[in-house]
């Protein structure tokens, strides 16, 4: 095998939270070389911010024998958001690398070139949403409201199977909490 290679599936990226569930970004690398050791070799994926020269890398240990790595929508915007401090719908950096180490002694490592994706996040909007009121099986009060059900392929809506009586009705983000509500 010849140099660790690093390459991903996309070299920029605009998430939307209505793919979620859909894979965005696939990290493939190369064998590297044992250099004819016959010595195993296991990976390490980096990922951090573009100019934080990875003092604040996310690590992913691949383990021997693995040569990619894919992330969901939800996952990698939930990173960039929470613990890249990117902001929503701005387009912002990220770097990769892969480390390989060969399993001799002394332990050889080889890393790969350093590649850029551009991101773009997006903000999520709410994952829990409750029913109160006069109207509800459970009434008015917060901390009994009824929680509905999010809509597996759109995130945006949220479903309630039950009977509902006259009167009025209130919507709630937190259990137990009136506010925020609509």
């Amino acid at each position: 095998a010849g140099d660790l290679s690093l390459s991903t599936s996309s070299g920029e990226i605009v998430m939307a939270q209505k793919n979620d569930k859909n894979i965005v970004v696939t990290f493939n690398w190369t064998t590297g070389t044992n250099n004819g050791t016959g010595a195993s070799i296991s990976y390490v994926l980096q990922i951090d911010k573009k100019g934080n020269n990875f003092a604040n890398q996310h690590v992913f240990d691949m383990g021997k024998a693995v040569y990619t790595k894919t992330f969901s929508v939800a996952d990698l915007n939930k990173s960039l958001l929470e613990e890249y401090g990117f902001v929503s719908q701005v387009s912002s950096n990220l770097e990769a690398r892969v480390i390989a180490t060969i399993n001799t002694s002394p332990v050889i490592q080889q890393t790969s070139s350093v590649i850029t994706i551009k991101v773009t996040p997006y903000e999520p909007v709410i994952t829990t949403f409750y029913l109160i009121g006069n109207s509800s099986p459970n009434g008015c009060d917060a901390s009994k409201a009824i929680d509905l059900t999010p809509d597996s392929d759109n995130p945006k809506t949220f479903v309630f199977s039950g009977t509902l009586v006259t009167g009025s009705y209130k919507f709630i983000t937190t259990l137990g909490q009136f506010f925020p509500s609509s």
